[in-house]
């Protein structure tokens, strides 16, 4: 084999070729960002804060974090050139905190001297008025201040992402609100404890938040009650085929009672049967059965001559009715649509009572159902349910509470009922119909029916 020996022209040429490809390469290998440092003092009314928590963001990605040493300095390193936001937070022992952001851009290493924390929002005062809750915090500084936005949640893990936003203040003035329910129906609960966190907001975000504060609200707003009665059992028995009670009342003789059994889906018909109940005996005396209808029956009466059945207390849209029925017949002489909510009916021998699930209670005279008188409800929650009426007394019920109330005719909150099988079902109930039998009061809960002695309690 024969080789050609280059000539030192071209063996030059490649000596250098060679030369500027390994330089190349090594250039490419060398190419990455500089890396830089971020360093800092971080104060509080200019006196140093320690373990405080230093985090560098690119975006929304968190690239690297620090935390403060005893003289609030903290070093962030190999950090590419870019641009940054910086957020310093201190957690204080009442659950308040401080927090600060910064935005930097980073193409050397960085010294911030003078990282000064804001003061922190102070949650100052809490406390009842009538059915709401009144909270007072601190003034903000208006120079670092964009919205106040207060928080309500029924625990102390409260932060922005669990409580409930109830109120935002746009003025760094405005440092009082009165709570009265934001956002459920009827208004805050009685008896229930609600925990409360400010948070200042500026255009960056969160600046600092508050102490918790909480507040357990009272069980009534009166605290003596001129007529209060014990309810002891008598019996008790369930509707018969296992229907949930959806209405109930007596027409001097025998119960009449609405049984609802759910068929399918929302807008699958619903199968109600009226009922007619002898109690001593335990004795079916009379069926009526209807399916025409997919929204539920919540309340009834009887006016001497006829059954009314409201329709529509849960949802139903335009179809919320009220109807009459003849009681030998079970044929419907009349329809009238009603408001939504309403959860259960009364009668007071001439007009009828409308109790409302959302905190109100309304007297319609009949048969034309106009307006006469409208009641608050005492139990300041939307859990408002049954409703029975003897002389001078209106008798409601509530799924989250233990006790009847009773109001007197100008809807005055005048008295209790206590009973033991309130106190066992402790919680949310779901239906409570009630009624007047003689002198016995009929208590309905979903399925069963309970016939309470009432005694004066002494």
């Amino acid at each position: 084999m024969r080789y050609k020996i280059m000539g030192c022209k071209n063996l030059a040429l490649v000596l250098i070729c060679s030369f500027l490809l390994v330089s190349g390469c090594e250039n490419i290998g060398n190419n990455s960002s500089e890396k830089y440092s971020v360093s800092g003092t971080v104060s509080y009314n200019s006196i140093p804060v320690s373990d405080a928590a230093v985090k560098l963001y690119r975006g929304n990605q968190l690239v690297a974090e620090a935390m403060t040493d005893f003289q609030g300095e903290f070093n962030i390193e190999e950090a590419e050139s870019d641009s940054y936001s910086l957020f310093i937070e201190k957690q204080i022992s009442d659950s308040s905190y401080l927090a600060q952001s910064v935005s930097i851009n980073l193409n050397e290493d960085l010294i911030l001297d003078n990282l000064e924390l804001p003061r922190p929002l102070e949650l100052l005062g809490i406390e009842e008025i009538e059915k709401s809750i009144k909270l007072t915090w601190s003034v903000y500084d208006p120079g670092s201040f964009y919205e106040y936005r207060i928080y309500r949640h029924t625990s102390t893990a409260l932060d922005d992402m669990t409580g409930t936003l109830v109120h935002i203040a746009t003025r760094h003035t405005d440092t009082t609100f009165v709570d009265n329910g934001v956002g459920m129906d009827g208004g805050l609960a009685r008896d229930f404890t609600y925990f409360y966190r400010i948070y200042v907001v500026n255009n960056y975000g969160r600046r600092s938040g508050s102490n918790i504060e909480f507040l357990r609200t009272s069980r009534w707003e009166r605290t003596d009650f001129p007529v209060e009665y014990d309810l002891n059992q008598i019996s008790s028995f369930y509707v018969p085929g296992g229907d949930i009670v959806a209405g109930v009342d007596f027409d001097g003789e025998s119960l009449w009672v609405a049984g609802l059994k759910e068929i399918g889906g929302y807008y699958d018909n619903n199968r109600v049967r009226l009922i007619k109940y002898d109690v001593a005996s335990a004795t079916i005396l009379k069926t009526f059965e209807y399916n025409d209808e997919y929204v539920k029956p919540s309340g009834l009466i009887w006016d001497g001559s006829n059954i009314w059945l409201n329709y529509g207390g849960e949802g139903g849209g335009d179809t919320r009715i009220i109807k009459r029925i003849d009681p030998d017949s079970g044929q419907v002489n009349l329809v009238y649509t009603t408001p939504p909510g309403v959860h259960d009916v009364g009668y007071d021998g001439n007009n009828i009572f409308y109790s409302y699930y959302f905190n109100r209670i309304e007297k319609r005279e009949l048969p034309n159902l106009s307006v006469v008188e409208t009641y608050d409800n005492p139990f300041g929650t939307g859990a408002n349910f049954g409703i029975a009426y003897r002389s001078g007394e209106i008798w409601l019920s509530c799924k989250s509470a233990k006790e009847l109330a009773i109001l007197d005719d100008a809807g005055e909150h005048v008295g209790l009922a206590y009973n033991d099988i309130l106190v066992s079902w402790n919680g949310f109930h779901s239906r409570l119909h009630l009624c007047f039998m003689g002198d016995n009061l009929i208590l309905c809960k979903n399925s069963r029916i309970y016939v309470l002695d009432i005694v004066d309690r002494p």
